[in-house]
């Protein structure tokens, strides 16, 4: 029997460097888990919203944590 996550469901989580490759896995697993991902990260605007409607992640917001 797998582990899983409780009492994500409805909540919103901010996911910074959300597409890379595990930021995308933690974005799929909180979505089946009920949660609403967003994922923030650096790389550019169409391409971090293709990569959040692949996880189904509720959207992409581009930045830099450095500024």
């Amino acid at each position: 029997m797998g582990y899983f996550m409780r009492g994500l469901m409805g909540i919103i989580v901010a996911l910074t460097g959300g597409v890379g490759d595990i930021g995308l896995a933690t974005a799929q697993r909180l979505t089946e888990e009920g949660a609403i991902p967003y994922l923030i990260d650096i790389v550019d605007a169409d391409e971090g919203l293709r990569r959040s409607n692949q996880v189904r992640a509720s959207g992409y917001y581009l930045c830099s944590q450095t500024d």
